[in-house]
C-alpha cells in the first residue's frame, strides 16, 4: 500500500499547496459567508419556482411561468435524471463552498492535463494555479458567472485527453476526453465550449499537417477515429440537455426573426444583432493588459488615495469632503471600448515572460497550434475592432452569431499563455546548461524589449476614453482623472518589469547552478502566486463578502407584500428596469424578468408594445398588477386585467408575423383575438362567447380549465405559445390548438360543459433522458475500467520492482 501511494505523494503535495491557497484567499467564503453576486441572484430568483416543484413534488416543472410570461425551463433550471455529468459536477464542487469551488475546478482540471502532456508535478502546480487564480477567471467569479468559470475549467480535460490519444495512449486519453466533453457540457455555457472547439479544431489540424509531413498518417488517423468517438461518448449524457436546449433555440432571440427589420436596420434573419453581440469587444491595444494591468486603467471604477490626482482636484475646487470621499472610492478610471469592465484582463507578466521562454524550447508541432490559437482568439476578442475577421464570422461561421461578449475568447488565450509558459519551462529544463544561458539571453531580451515596446507607444496615448465625455464632468476634474490614469499606467509598467525581472532572475539562478529543480519550481511558484494574488485582491477581497442572509436575499418589499395578499392567478409587471431584472419572479409571475435567450416573439412583443405601454397587451397578458415603489402608492391594481382565460367573439385575420403584431394596436382583446391565418385556420371567424372558462387547477406544466360554453366558442389563454411540447386536450381527447395575439394561445371550444387541459409533454426531454441515462452507464463503465487498469498497472510496476 506504501508503495502504492508513493507516486501520489507530489501530487497530493500540490493539491494540498493550492487548498490551503484557496482556503487563505476565500477565507471569508470558509466562515460561511458569500459574495453578493447578481447574476446568482438573478438566477436564484428565475428559477425560484422551479425549485419549489421540485423539491415539493420531486419532478421536473420543465415550465417557467414566472419570466416573461412563462417559458421552458430548460435555460433556467432543470435536471436531466439520465445525466451523469451533472452528478460529478455537483460532486466535484461540494468539497468547497460556492465560489471557491469553481476556482478549484479551474485548478484541478487544468492540473491534469499539464500531466498529460507529461509535466512534473511542480511545474504542473504553476500552469494551475496560474488559470484558477488569472483575473479573467477571478472577476467572472467575483460577478457571478459561475457557469462560465467552469466551462473554463473542464475544457482542459478535452485538451489533455486528446493529447495522451494522439501519444498513442489510447484509451486512458479516450476516457478523459469523454469525460471533460461531459463536464463541460454539464456547465451549460456554450459560448466558451465554442472558443474551446476553435482551439481543438486547431491543435487537430496542426497535427494532421505535421502526421501528413512525416509520413506517419496512420497513427494520426486512428487517433482521431478515438478522439471522435470519445467525443460523442461524451456529449451523450448531456443529449436530453442538447436536445431542449436546440429545440428551444430555434424559438429564441438567437433563432431566426419573423418581422422584417426596418429599411435602415442591418438585414439579420438570424442570431443576435451585430451591435447586441460585439458590444463588449476588447481594443486592440487593450490586450497589452495581459502584461501591464493598470494600462487601460483597471475597473471602470477604481478606488483612489488623497495622494491621487483627482483627489487633490476635488479638494481645490472645495468639494465638501464627504462628497470627495464619495466620488474617489469609484472612479471612472477605465478608458477603452467596452460598455464597462470589472478589471482588467491580467494573465500574470510572470506567465507571459514564461510563454516567451516556451518560443524558444517548444517542439514545433506544440509551439505552431498553442501560438496560433492564442492569435486567433485574440483577434476573436477584437469584435468590432477587427471587423475584417469577425464581421466575416458573424456572418458565415456557423453558430457564431448566437453569441455575444465576444471578448470570453480571451479565457481560451489565457490557457494558451499559460500551457505555453509551463511547456516552455518542462522544456527548458530538459536542455543543457550551454543551450539554457543561450535560450534565456533570448527570450530575455524578447521579454524586456516587449515591455519597452508597450511602454514607448503608451506614451504617447492620450488616456482619454469614448465615455469620458458623456460623464459630462467639468473639465478640471477629467484633466485629473486623466492624469490618475497615467499614474496608474506607470507604476503598472514599473510593477511588470520588476516581476518579468524576478521571473528571468530565478531562472538565471537555475542555470548557474545556485537553484536546483525543486527549488526553481518553489521560487516560480512563489512569484507566480504573489503576481497574481495582488492583482486579484484588488478586485476580490475579502471585504466584498457579506453574511449569506444579507448576501442572497431577494427583498421583499412593500409592494411584494401588498401584492402576495392576493391568492388568484394574475401577472405583475415591476417598473424597475423590468426586462433585465428577475427579482420580481422570486415573489411572482412577472411580464419582464433577465435572459439572453428569451423568445424572440416575446422581445418582438417587448419593443414594439410593452416599451410603449399597451394597455391591451398588458390585459391580455393578466397583468393585474404594476410595481411602482413610490411611497406614496408602490402597488398599482388594473382592473381591466383579462386572467388566465376569456371567451372571444370575433377573429381578425392577418397573413403575416408583421401583420400580426401591428394589430395589436388598438386590439380590443376581450371580444377580439388577431390570427395569422397564412399558419394557423379557424373554423370561423365569429364565435359564441357566452359561457365561462375559468382556470380550475394551476401546475406549471399541467393547467386545467373548467369551460361551459352555450355556442362553439374560441378561448384565449393568457399563456404564451410554445408548440415544442405543450399539448391541449378536450375531456382527455388531444385536440389542435392556435397561436393569437402574436404571443398567446387559442383553442376551438366546442358547446357544452368541458374539461380542457394543457399539458407540457416535450418529447425531447423524456427521449433525451433516456439517452442521456444509456451514455452516462457506458461513461461510468469506461472511467471505472480506466481507474482499475491504473491501480493494476501500479501494483504491477512495484511487484516487479521488488
Amino acid at each position: 500500500m506504501k508503495d502504492l501511494f508513493k507516486p501520489l505523494l507530489p501530487h497530493i503535495i500540490a493539491i494540498a499547496t493550492f487548498i490551503i491557497i484557496l482556503f487563505l484567499y476565500f477565507k471569508p467564503a470558509f466562515e460561511g459567508k458569500r459574495l453578493p453576486q447578481n447574476d446568482v441572484l438573478q438566477g436564484r430568483s428565475a428559477s425560484k419556482e422551479i425549485r419549489d416543484y421540485r423539491e415539493k413534488t420531486g419532478e421536473e416543472a420543465l415550465w417557467c411561468n414566472t419570466m416573461f410570461s412563462g417559458m421552458p425551463a430548460y435555460i433556467i433550471s432543470t435536471v436531466y435524471s439520465g445525466d451523469i455529468t451533472m452528478k460529478i459536477n455537483q460532486t466535484l464542487r461540494g468539497f468547497f463552498p460556492a465560489t471557491a469551488d469553481v476556482i478549484f475546478v479551474n485548478f484541478i482540471c487544468m492540473y491534469i492535463m499539464l500531466l498529460c502532456f507529461g509535466v512534473r508535478a511542480e511545474l504542473s502546480f504553476i500552469g494551475s494555479f496560474a488559470y484558477a487564480f488569472s483575473t479573467f477567471t477571478i472577476l467572472s467569479a467575483e460577478a457571478g458567472h459561475l457557469y462560465k468559470v467552469l466551462a473554463m475549467g473542464y475544457f482542459p480535460l478535452i485538451i489533455g485527453g486528446i493529447k495522451l490519444i494522439y501519444s498513442q495512449k489510447l484509451f486512458k486519453g479516450a476516457v478523459i476526453t469523454a469525460l471533460g466533453m461531459g463536464l463541460e457540457l454539464a456547465s451549460q455555457h456554450y459560448q466558451i465550449t465554442y472558443y474551446a472547439g476553435v482551439l481543438i479544431a486547431i491543435m487537430g489540424i496542426v497535427y494532421l499537417v505535421f502526421a501528413i509531413k512525416s509520413g506517419d498518417l496512420k497513427p494520426f488517423l486512428i487517433g482521431s477515429v478515438v478522439v471522435i468517438i470519445s467525443v460523442v461518448v461524451g456529449i451523450g449524457p448531456s443529449a436530453a440537455r442538447l436536445m431542449t436546449t436546440l429545440e428551444y433555440n430555434e424559438y429564441s432571440i438567437r433563432g431566426k426573426k419573423e418581422l422584417t427589420p426596418a429599411t435602415d436596420a442591418p438585414q439579420i434573419t438570424e442570431g443576435l444583432d451585430r451591435d447586441y453581440a460585439f458590444a463588449w469587444s476588447q481594443g486592440i491595444w487593450e490586450t497589452m493588459t495581459y502584461i501591464i494591468p493598470n494600462l487601460y486603467g483597471g475597473a471602470s471604477g477604481e478606488s483612489l488615495d488623497k495622494k491621487s490626482n483627482t483627489y487633490q482636484a476635488l479638494k481645490n475646487n472645495n468639494v465638501p469632503l464627504q462628497n470627495i470621499k464619495g466620488f474617489t472610492q469609484n472612479v471612472p478610471t477605465y478608458w477603452g471600448d467596452q460598455p464597462f469592465t470589472g478589471g482588467p484582463m491580467y494573465a500574470g507578466i510572470t506567465i507571459v515572460a514564461l510563454a516567451i521562454l516556451g518560443l524558444f524550447t517548444l517542439e514545433k508541432r506544440e509551439k505552431i497550434w498553442i501560438t496560433v490559437g492564442i492569435v486567433i482568439l485574440t483577434a476573436i476578442s477584437w469584435g468590432r475592432n477587427f471587423e475584417a475577421l469577425n464581421f466575416f464570422l458573424f456572418d458565415h461561421f456557423p453558430m457564431y452569431n448566437k453569441f455575444r461578449t465576444v471578448s470570453m475568447s480571451l479565457s481560451i488565450v489565457t490557457f494558451g499563455l499559460i500551457l505555453l509558459g509551463v511547456l516552455g519551462i518542462h522544456n527548458f529544463l530538459l536542455l543543457e546548461k550551454k543551450e539554457q544561458l543561450i535560450v534565456l539571453k533570448k527570450a530575455s531580451i524578447a521579454i524586456l524589449s516587449t515591455i519597452g515596446v508597450v511602454y514607448i507607444i503608451s506614451m504617447f496615448m492620450s488616456f482619454e476614453g469614448p465615455k469620458d465625455q458623456e460623464m459630462k464632468l467639468p473639465e478640471w476634474l477629467l484633466d485629473a482623472i486623466i492624469d490618475d490614469r497615467k499614474a496608474m499606467f506607470h507604476s503598472s509598467m514599473f510593477r511588470s518589469l520588476l516581476f518579468a525581472v524576478g521571473v528571468l532572475g530565478v531562472v538565471y539562478m537555475y542555470v548557474i547552478d545556485k537553484l536546483n529543480t525543486l527549488y526553481l519550481s518553489i521560487a516560480l511558484s512563489f512569484v507566480v502566486v504573489l503576481d497574481l494574488w495582488v492583482i486579484d485582491k484588488k478586485y476580490l477581497a475579502d471585504d466584498d463578502f457579506k453574511k449569506e442572509k444579507d448576501a442572497m436575499e431577494i427583498p421583499m418589499t412593500q409592494a411584494n407584500r401588498l401584492i402576495l395578499q392576493d391568492q388568484s392567478y394574475y401577472r405583475v409587471f415591476d417598473l424597475n428596469n423590468p426586462f433585465n431584472n428577475a427579482h420580481t419572479s422570486y415573489y411572482h409571475n412577472s411580464i419582464g424578468g433577465y435572459s439572453g435567450v428569451k423568445m424572440q416573439r416575446y422581445q418582438d412583443l417587448i419593443e414594439n408594445h410593452l416599451s410603449q405601454n399597451n394597455q391591451a397587451v398588458l390585459d391580455m397578458l393578466n397583468t393585474k398588477y404594476i410595481i411602482t415603489n413610490k411611497p406614496e402608492n408602490p402597488v398599482f391594481t388594473r382592473q381591466t386585467a383579462l386572467g388566465a382565460a376569456w371567451l372571444v367573439q370575433n377573429v381578425k385575420t392577418v397573413q403575416s408575423a408583421d401583420e400580426e403584431i401591428a394589430a395589436l394596436n388598438g386590439l380590443q382583446p376581450k371580444n377580439e383575438c388577431v390570427v395569422d391565418v397564412s399558419k394557423f385556420k379557424t373554423s370561423k371567424t365569429n364565435y359564441s362567447n357566452e359561457g365561462s372558462i375559468q382556470l380550475e387547477n394551476y401546475d406549471p406544466k399541467h393547467l386545467t380549465y373548467k369551460v361551459d360554453v352555450n355556442g362553439d366558442a374560441l378561448a384565449a389563454f393568457s399563456e404564451i405559445y410554445y408548440p415544442k411540447g405543450w399539448n391541449a386536450y378536450i375531456d382527455g381527447k388531444l385536440t389542435e390548438y392556435i397561436r393569437c395575439n402574436y404571443v398567446l394561445r387559442g383553442l376551438e371550444i366546442p358547446a357544452g360543459k368541458h374539461t380542457v387541459e394543457f399539458k407540457f409533454e416535450p418529447s425531447s426531454y423524456y427521449k433525451g433522458n433516456q439517452i442521456s441515462l444509456i451514455f452516462s452507464i457506458i461513461l461510468i463503465v469506461a472511467i471505472i475500467g480506466v481507474v482499475g487498469l491504473e491501480i493494476y498497472r501500479v501494483i504491477k510496476m512495484n511487484k516487479q520492482l521488488s
